[in-house]
């Protein structure tokens, strides 16, 4: 039973985390999907499951690769902060798991709307916020949820 408590309390911090960003500069994702490293969209839900879990517990093995995930575009807006963060929540099969990935988009022009399936590719990175590691995809481009 404590490891189904202590399960559900890491799906709760990594769910938080894909709703926290940061700013600064990094590498641009390549918009080409022949560039892609890691295409998390062309899986099946177990092995998009165990990849997602894979990048969470060691994310240094994904830093620097350009990595393709789909999933339910979120918007949550921090009033105390002035600023507005996007993420990307990535569905397994089951929905039990779910994670999600913050996303500085290289454009916020033409945004989906909130909930709306989307396609991002960017570059994985890691920061800490609040003394917690946090997961994102630096210089997200959307993409339709066919490409």
């Amino acid at each position: 039973m404590k490891t189904r408590q202590t399960a559900a309390l890491l799906l709760a911090l990594l769910l938080l985390a894909g709703l926290a960003g940061c700013g600064g500069k990094g590498q641009e994702a390549a918009s080409a999907p022949g560039t892609v490293d890691l295409d998390l969209t062309v899986m099946s839900g177990t092995m998009v499951f165990a990849q997602v879990y894979n990048m969470m517990q060691t994310p240094e093995d994904f830093v620097g690769k350009v990595v393709k995930i789909e999933g339910l575009f979120t918007i949550y807006r921090d009033e105390a902060a002035d600023r507005t963060f996007y993420s990307c929540i990535i569905l397994d099969a089951t929905a039990c798991c779910s994670q999600g990935i913050d996303l500085l988009l290289s454009s916020e022009e033409d945004l989906p709307e909130m909930g709306e399936e989307i396609v991002a590719v960017g570059t994985f990175d890691t920061y800490l916020h609040d003394g917690y590691l946090m997961k994102t995809l630096r210089g997200a481009v959307l993409l339709p949820p066919e490409a």
